[in-house]
């Protein structure tokens, strides 16, 4: 925490804004080019670990729906190297409610949410029970502790010279990863670190 410092973040509106900065310096697998900074940090004992993506070029949103993908992660397991560096990131809090139904329904999951369901397995006879809601509420805090998170839906019913450092001061994306099998737990982006994403 003594380390934690004002600094400028300059927000996806282009706004710049004074947030909080946390840096530490560590062995982290890292990659950067004329297109992104990465970083990965491992989370626990090994078997998560926590990525984090700055575009250069494009803007959040343009760098999200045109190269934000699963080759993206390969060609960041199969280039990043491990240093030993100084990363800084901005303390975040987010917290988000998703309402699940919508979606669901977009994706052809409707029979649940009516009449029609056949949940006997579980209570009744067919069509005695339905579901009326989906939501899906996500938190997530990095600060000097670590990184928390979870994710619950309700159905209702020493060296001589500095080594090299990666400052994330604009918007980027994040994941945390399941090392073993390559899901992504958690996805978010960070436009601005001083409001509640």
């Amino acid at each position: 925490p003594e380390l934690t410092h004002k600094a400028d973040f300059k927000t996806s509106t282009g706004a710049v804004v004074s947030a909080d900065f946390m840096n530490q310096r560590l062995d982290a697998n890292f990659l950067t080019n004329e297109s992104m900074d990465v970083v990965s940090l491992p989370l626990g004992k090994g078997q998560l670990s926590a990525v984090f993506i700055m575009p250069k070029k494009k803007d959040i949103s343009s760098f999200i729906s045109q190269d934000f993908n699963e080759s993206l992660f390969d060609k960041i397991a199969t280039t990043a190297r491990t240093s030993d560096m100084i990363v800084t990131l901005p303390k975040v809090k987010m917290t988000q409610k998703f309402d699940l139904k919508a979606i669901l329904q977009s994706m052809g999951v409707i029979e649940p949410f009516t009449a029609q369901a056949d949940f006997s397995g579980i209570a009744g006879r067919p069509g005695d029970v339905y579901l009326t809601r989906a939501l899906h509420d996500v938190f997530l805090q990095i600060d000097e502790k670590g990184i928390e998170g979870a994710a619950v839906t309700t159905i209702g019913v020493g060296v001589t010279s500095m080594p090299p450092s990666l400052t994330f001061n604009q918007p980027y994306v994040f994941a945390i990863r399941d090392n073993a099998t390559g899901t992504n737990l958690f996805l978010g982006k960070i436009v601005d670190p001083t409001k509640n994403q």
